[in-house]
């Protein structure tokens, strides 16, 4: 008796730990919130989406609006929103698919000029129903009228893009945004730049590398496929006089025994790398090369 109290004490215990931790796991599911906001909906998970004022780039005459990047909600998929707002009516709801954009043109006072961006804007409305929560008359449920697909995404309550500079400035400004998918594939200006950047590092070091192992196999008509100097393609005369001289200064040199990388300086689209190279009968030399993108692709474009 006493044993098998215990027992059922013990499984009474681990079973309302279970309930508990249940609770907390499926607590918000498909419930009402309870605090003002925005919320995503998915299967039994729900998720409350940051706020982030919008950005302004633009004349005094027209300005164009976006968000510097996601705040950082993301679900693998939504099946609908609620949007609990003060003061919010269903006409002021808006929802939009955005896009990265750098550049774009305004109106000015002597007709247009281009305005560097580098912001997320609208790119797609996306259409919806409203359904009012009797519960609650600030509350109102979105459902979409397709699913969906990956993306980033605004709720917003004015214009979110090109517009008057006055209408704007007047317009809400707080957005609730939201990733659908994988957050990395939706980086801000800062993020973008700093990964730009990092791939030039890594390109440049490889192009450096392979120019110089075909250069100790003195492989100077492949050097040309990966070495443009002043961003022009090395053929007919050019290329002979490239390969003339590679060949001069390899009797001279010689061989490259070991270089190291002192210095690089990256920018998104180009690096200046110094470079102490040790060759085989001169010794070291400090070597400074460019490499640019061309294109698609990267190539060393000035060597010194």
């Amino acid at each position: 008796m006493g044993k098998n109290w215990g027992y059922k004490m013990k499984f009474i215990k681990i079973n309302l730990l279970g309930l508990f931790l249940c609770l907390i796991i499926f607590s918000c599911g498909h419930s009402l919130p309870e605090d003002y906001g925005v919320y995503g909906y998915t299967g039994n998970k729900c998720v409350s989406f940051e706020t982030q004022n919008l950005q302004f780039k633009g004349t005094l005459f027209q300005s164009i609006t976006g968000l510097k990047g996601p705040s950082g909600a993301v679900l693998e998929k939504v099946d609908y929103l609620i949007v609990f707002l003060e003061r919010i009516t269903p006409d002021l709801i808006q929802l939009s698919k955005l896009e990265f954009i750098r550049q774009d043109y305004v109106t000015n006072i002597m007709g247009h000029s281009g305005v560097e961006l580098n912001m997320w804007v609208a790119a797609e409305p996306i259409s919806f129903k409203i359904e009012s929560i009797s519960s609650d008359p600030d509350m109102y449920k979105l459902i979409f009228n397709n699913s969906l697909t990956d993306g980033f995404y605004a709720i917003h309550f004015g214009n979110l893009g090109k517009g008057s500079s006055l209408e704007l400035a007047a317009s809400e400004n707080i957005v609730y945004d939201f990733v659908v998918g994988q957050l990395e594939n939706y980086p801000s200006f800062e993020e973008l730049k700093k990964r730009n950047e990092e791939q030039v590092k890594n390109v440049a070091i490889k192009l450096i590398d392979k120019m110089n192992n075909l250069y100790n196999e003195n492989k100077f008509v492949e050097i040309s496929s990966i070495y443009k100097p002043n961003g022009y393609t090395l053929t007919g005369n050019d290329l002979d006089d490239y390969i003339k001289g590679s060949k001069i200064w390899f009797f001279e040199a010689g061989r490259i025994e070991n270089y190291t990388i002192q210095e690089i300086n990256v920018s998104e689209t180009f690096g200046v790398i110094l470079i102490n190279t040790e060759y085989e009968k001169i010794g070291r030399r400090i070597e400074k090369m460019l490499v640019n993108k061309i294109g698609e692709n990267y190539f060393i474009t000035s060597i010194h």
